[in-house]
């Protein structure tokens, strides 16, 4: 049992590290104000140039392993790759190719983002832009801009990092995930900052202080374990569905 117990455990921390990968889609659903930053184009200028910021509001409709986002220039789908070279934990991604660029046959531009990192309010990623002209001998690439962005939840509480939703969010994972670790399931209390759930089937304590996630049970040998940052932890209970 204790064998068994310990296997459980390991299994939760890694999944932190990434050793255990995540096969649940980022939970995206909703509108955001998103915040993007320009770090490469080919075409600077007095006004746009690296380091550039702009916003843009985004409704991202999501559906099991595709989504549909909006924003005031138009619709792109995405769909969840579980995980890919660049983002082994997982990312959405989102690409659009729009013809006859500005009403010209002879241009196009093709659009992809990606989504690698979300919590309850935030969400975070990539994206890049292309421009292709046809001078008679098929299209080629003629300009670039790649932005990185960061996206706050309209109308959620990204005042703490902690906020004690999310918190709760964790717990009930954990007691759904690893139930043989952490049973019966438990009413969360707090004792010296940390916030905390016991479980007296294992005599185990499951707690978060100071943006990071602590476990205290026989499997550290009554010890205060720090197993990582609250918000690496988070983003796992988001993409598992929670």
């Amino acid at each position: 049992m204790k064998l068994i117990r310990f296997f459980l455990l390991t299994t939760f921390i890694l999944g932190y590290y990434g050793i255990v990968k995540a096969t649940t889609p980022l939970s995206i659903q909703g509108d955001w104000l998103i915040t993007a930053t320009l770090i490469a184009t080919t075409s600077p200028n007095e006004y746009v140039h690296e380091g550039y910021t702009k916003q843009d509001t985004w409704r991202i409709q999501q559906q099991g392993t595709s989504a549909t986002l909006s924003s005031a220039e138009g619709s792109i789908q995405g769909i969840y790759q579980a995980t890919t070279p660049d983002f082994p934990n997982g990312a959405w991604y989102f690409s659009v190719e729009i013809p006859n660029l500005m009403g010209n046959p002879a241009m196009m531009q093709t659009m992809e983002i990606y989504i690698a990192g979300a919590t309850t309010n935030t969400i975070k990623g990539a994206s890049t832009s292309r421009i292709y002209i046809n001078y008679g001998f098929g299209f080629n690439p003629s300009g670039l801009e790649s932005f990185v962005f960061e996206g706050l939840r309209i109308g959620g509480d990204t005042s703490q990092p902690n906020n004690t939703s999310d918190i709760e969010r964790l717990f009930n994972w954990a007691e759904a995930k690893y139930a043989d670790l952490f049973s019966p399931k438990a009413q969360t209390s707090q004792y010296e900052n940390y916030i905390n759930r016991y479980y007296a089937n294992t005599n185990t304590y499951l707690a978060v202080k100071d943006n990071r996630l602590f476990y205290l049970g026989p499997l550290s040998q009554n010890q205060i374990f720090d197993i990582g940052p609250f918000q690496e932890w988070i983003e796992k209970v988001c993409a598992d569905g929670f």
